[in-house]
């Protein structure tokens, strides 16, 4: 197959979601610079694409494509069961169906070739909208929403890493691989007469819990805060390493980016990174304890702190 074929360019579809009355994700507070903005672990799988073995390559495809069809899907069906009140909705919400359908259509299509395929390549352009060459067909395959584009990326990369020999978190030239280590944290829980129920990490991080129902979800939630800071600390180490100084009292959560990373204000003058993690983002945190936790992590010092503290029965 030598024909070309354009799928889903991420600003028409963009624009398409909103005509059709989906919801826009805020932007960052305003102020400083950004010194560092944490790289899709998809992106950085991507730039290795070449060097992979042909099974890795054409197993990476099949899960991007799935994965982006997938998304689509599930914007199809909310926007079909969510009552429109205005007849010029219904018909955005028509034709933003209608196109969508066909696009699904072409990215399955595009999934089946793959199965014969005698060439392929996966590229990235400029911003990011990532490629793939099957036998000459071009597809570009691109989120529905900008803000789930960090946390789809993720979870494709993790799904192709729990497969295939991915860079470990040591491996400096492949940024970004390092957030999507899947191994869980270890950790025990500390039960006392006097004091709640309390997770901690083998790295000092502790939760503190109303009870002890529930413990697994409760862990998984504390594992996931825990997950997160180790993310946090490695995008502050790379910032400190370009010669950077966090100002620790500084650091704070500023507004969700458009991508769904969070911006961190590092000094008095606004300066920021934007990292993804969700958890530390949703969960109420003591902020004070997480930057004297973080400080002493970067420094190789073990220092428990209490992170997540009791708010009210079942937190």
């Amino acid at each position: 197959m030598t024909a070309t074929t354009t799928i889903a360019r991420a600003a028409g579809w963009a624009c398409a979601a909103a005509l059709a009355g989906l919801p826009a994700v805020a932007g960052a507070e305003s102020g400083g610079r950004q010194l560092y903005a944490e790289p899709s672990p998809l992106i950085s799988l991507i730039s290795r694409a070449a060097e992979m073995p042909e099974d890795a390559r054409l197993d990476l495809a099949h899960l991007i494509i799935d994965a982006v069809a997938a998304a689509y899907e599930s914007e199809l069906d909310q926007i079909l069961i969510e009552p429109q009140q205005r007849a010029s909705d219904q018909r955005r919400v028509a034709s933003w169906s209608r196109a969508t359908a066909q696009l699904l259509a072409e990215l399955r299509s595009a999934q089946a070739d793959l199965l014969t395929a005698e060439n392929l390549m996966l590229r990235t352009d400029p911003q990011g909208q990532i490629l793939l060459l099957i036998d000459g067909r071009a597809v570009w395959a691109s989120w529905p929403r900008l803000s789930a584009q960090t946390r789809l990326e993720r979870q494709v990369a993790a799904q192709f890493c729990a497969r295939h020999a991915c860079p470990r978190d040591d491996d400096e030239e492949a940024p970004g691989l390092q957030v999507i280590d899947a191994a869980p944290r270890q950790g025990h829980w500390t039960l006392s007469q006097h004091n709640p129920p309390t997770w901690e990490s083998e790295a000092g991080v502790r939760c503190e819990f109303a009870d002890f129902s529930d413990r697994s979800s409760k862990e998984a939630s504390c594992r996931s805060l825990v997950a997160d800071l180790e993310n946090l600390a490695s995008a502050l180490r790379t910032t400190m390493r370009r010669g950077t100084r966090i100002d620790w009292p500084s650091l704070s959560l500023r507004a969700e980016m458009s991508d769904g990373l969070h911006g961190f204000t590092v000094n008095p003058q606004g300066d920021y990174i934007t990292v993804f993690v969700p958890a530390l983002a949703s969960h109420p945190i003591d902020w004070r304890e997480t930057r004297r936790w973080l400080q002493a992590h970067l420094d190789d010092r073990h220092e428990p702190a209490t992170i997540r503290r009791v708010q009210a029965p079942g937190g």
